[in-house]
């Protein structure tokens, strides 16, 4: 049976990371992989990203002030890890009408087919959530892809 994400080994390969920066990394908690069977790291598609962000970074020569920096608003603008493993798209889209109906069916829009003038607030919060959206929508597509191909 093959494991769901990627080994440290794999990460190496992959990144061109040493052991000690990945754990590192994992020590300063910008990645958290799973435990496999064996209780060996196993690394999420989402983990590659901030792994991928570090060593480019690095590369350009950052500081380690400023790299820590990067790092910490990359994870923040990341999806929650815990949504990212559901793999029903009716679930998907659910969640992304019970989203809308909290953040952009909200006033200024009301019942009734308009006209609804929209204020920049409201067109600031709007596209705010459907980057949030895209970017879950990305990392569980990029997920369902690594299953389907390993």
């Amino acid at each position: 049976m093959i494991e769901a994400g990627y080994s440290l080994s794999e990460v190496s390969k992959l990144l061109g990371l040493s052991r000690s920066i990945v754990t590192g990394l994992i020590d300063a908690g910008f990645v958290s992989p799973a435990r496999g069977r064996r209780k060996e790291y196993r690394f999420t598609f989402q983990d590659l990203v901030m792994l991928r962000a570090a060593r480019g970074l690095t590369a350009a020569g950052l500081s380690s002030t400023r790299i820590l920096r990067s790092l910490r608003r990359l994870k923040s603008q990341l999806p929650d890890a815990t949504l990212t493993v559901k793999k029903d798209a009716a679930d998907w889209s659910s969640e992304s009408f019970a989203a809308a109906k909290q953040t952009v069916y909200t006033a200024p829009i009301g019942m009734g087919g308009g006209p609804f003038t929209l204020t920049p607030a409201y067109k600031t919060k709007a596209k705010a959530l459907a980057r949030k959206r895209i970017a879950l929508a990305g990392v569980r597509l990029a997920n369902l892809l690594n299953e389907e191909l390993k």
